[in-house]
This record gives structure tokens, C-alpha cells and sequence, in this order.
């Protein structure tokens, strides 16, 4: 499937904006060849983003709710309302995911990161 794939069974055959994300992340997943790929919702008012959906490429599955908030990820979170891509090839030393190390990216055994924030009409979501 392609996202035209996608658009046009979103609009014909009833699929949920849930599933198209679901499919979305799979592609995502296939195309970058990594383990773990995700959705992640910024919340302005309570600082934070929420994992609205994660698909881990080893059990096939989906998880979602976890929350990050900024003033556990302060320097994290500086760069991300900056707006721009996050691309850390070693996430244990990168300056913006650095504060991950210890209770996330080591525990599930994650070495680098791409993140790129998502704008809808030009406001971070």
C-alpha cells in the first residue's frame, strides 16, 4: 500500500483515521528499516506530548499513553518548540536526546532517534 492507497480507502471503505495511522506507522516502519516508530501529540497546556501510537516492528504490535513531559525533558523539549527535525544518530551523547539515556533509551535499547514535529496549520501538534 502507498498513502494514495491509504487516502482513497480512508475515503471509500470507511477505515478509521486510527487504522490509516496504524497503516501510516507500518509503512513508516518498512521504509526507515528501524524497530520502533511512532506518533507522539504535544499538549501545550499541560506540556507534554502523549504517545498516541507506537508500533514495535519485533512483536507486530501497537502500544500507546505514554506521556513525556518538559519539565522532566527540559532540554528535550527547548528543541522540539524550536519546530525543527531532531536527528541523533548516537541518542546516548546527542545534546536534544541525551536526557533520555537512562530510563528510556537504554531500556529499550534504543541508539538513535528522528523526530520531527508535526504543525497543523502551522501550530505544533
Amino acid at each position: 500500500a502507498t498513502l494514495m492507497d491509504l487516502a482513497k480507502n480512508y475515503i471509500h471503505t470507511g477505515l478509521t483515521l486510527d487504522d490509516v495511522l496504524e497503516e501510516m506507522l507500518k509503512m513508516a516502519q518498512k521504509a526507515l528499516d528501524v524497530q520502533r516508530i511512532g506518533y507522539w501529540k504535544y499538549d501545550g497546556s499541560a506540556k507534554c506530548i502523549t504517545a498516541i501510537k507506537i508500533y514495535m516492528q519485533e512483536t507486530d504490535g501497537f502500544e500507546s499513553g505514554s506521556v513525556l513531559y518538559a519539565k522532566d525533558f527540559p532540554n528535550y523539549f527547548h528543541h522540539i518548540l524550536q519546530e525543527k527535525t531532531i536527528v541523533a544518530s548516537d541518542a546516548l551523547t546527542d545534546e536534544s536526546t541525551l536526557e533520555f539515556k537512562d530510563n528510556y533509551l537504554k531500556i529499550l535499547n534504543i541508539r538513535s532517534m528522528l523526530d520531527q514535529p508535526v504543525l497543523e496549520e502551522g501550530v505544533l501538534k
